[in-house]
């Protein structure tokens, strides 16, 4: 029994498959997997490595962007890839595929450094105004489109560390290798960036002056956790920081919406005693940084951990304790 695809899926289906009629099979091959379209150029052998440009929107918009941009690469011949479908795309701008692969829905190898900062600086026009999630591996090629790039390996050649890790690496200037660094968005000390982009703007937006950062405790792609010292009281405390358009659904909702709702929530429940005591709460358009009392112990998940190591049952009776202790307070949040 063939299931009708909700209409934006549909509608990513028909984009990529009139993509993919465009191909002269003469000059581009098309070859599938379950989570990439890649469009390989007959014209010449793809590097080993080199200048990646990636494209970064919401899932809302990315059928318009395989319509907008898909025509410009086939007309140059530059081979590149695609998701091949609007549950990857969602998969990959909610970081299931990895932190270093959020938002990186079309992936374009160019040929030159020439090349690349044409294609970059094309696509980036081309998008301006679109939004998407930070692509945390990449620099942004002007803070205004969704064209964002990083030097890397093409080819994803890998060798394995004494530990017996596997880890991507690239030849670099001097004949040796060196890792494909995947988790800072800086371009390799023994190149020249020809593309010339920017920190996006929030990577930049820092926290107030009496915070010191210390710590990072947890990262995902909803946000950063991490400890900071208060310098007008000396104590420690728990900094949550997200970014807009991160973890973006479908209705708009994201990773700064839900931190400003956890704000709310916390205010509304400051004088229950259950919740930890919020200091500060820094707001802009593309940023929010939740600085609240830090306080030490074993979180829900944690003690559930423990008491199944320890061979204690959870029984329903304790879980229905920490139901009903949260529903007495629940007539505060709306």
């Amino acid at each position: 029994m063939n299931v009708a695809l909700p209409a934006d899926d549909t509608i990513y289906q028909e984009a990529v498959e009139t993509a993919v009629i465009k191909v002269d099979p003469s000059r581009v091959e098309v070859t599938r997997t379950k989570e990439w379209i890649y469009f390989t150029s007959r014209d010449g052998l793809l590097a080993s490595q080199g200048w990646k440009v990636h494209l970064s929107v919401v899932t809302r918009l990315a059928a318009k962007l395989i319509d907008v941009v898909v025509p410009h690469l086939l007309q140059r011949g530059v081979s590149f890839k695609i998701s091949s479908s609007l549950k990857v795309t969602r998969q990959l701008n909610h970081g299931e595929g990895g932190l270093t692969q959020i938002g990186k829905l079309v992936t374009v190898y160019p040929s030159s450094d020439a090349e690349a900062r044409e294609l970059s600086l094309l696509l980036d026009e081309l998008t301006v105004g679109w939004p998407g999630p930070d692509v945390p591996s990449d620099l942004s090629v002007s803070g205004r489109g969704a064209a964002w790039y990083r030097y890397g390996s093409f080819d994803g050649r890998f060798t394995q560390l004494p530990t017996g890790e596997l880890v991507g690496v690239v030849a670099n200037g001097e004949g040796g290798l060196e890792l494909d660094r995947r988790t800072a968005p800086q371009p390799p000390s023994w190149l020249e960036d020809p593309i010339g982009g920017v920190v996006p703007e929030g990577r930049r937006f820092p926290l107030p002056a009496r915070f010191v950062p210390l710590r990072r405790i947890h990262t995902s792609p909803r946000g950063t956790v991490y400890s900071a010292l208060d310098l007008s009281t000396s104590q420690l405390r728990c900094v949550k920081s997200a970014q807009r358009h991160s973890i973006e659904t479908e209705d708009g909702a994201d990773a700064l919406s839900l931190l400003r709702y956890e704000h709310r929530v916390l205010s509304l429940l400051a004088s229950s005693g259950v919740v930890p005591e919020v200091y500060d709460f820094v707001d802009e358009t593309w940023r929010a940084h939740l600085i609240m009392e830090r306080i030490e112990g074993l979180s829900f998940e944690e003690r559930v951990a423990t008491l199944h190591l320890s061979g204690e049952a959870v029984t329903s009776e304790r879980s229905e304790e920490h139901t009903s202790e949260l529903q007495s307070h629940s007539d505060l949040v709306c």
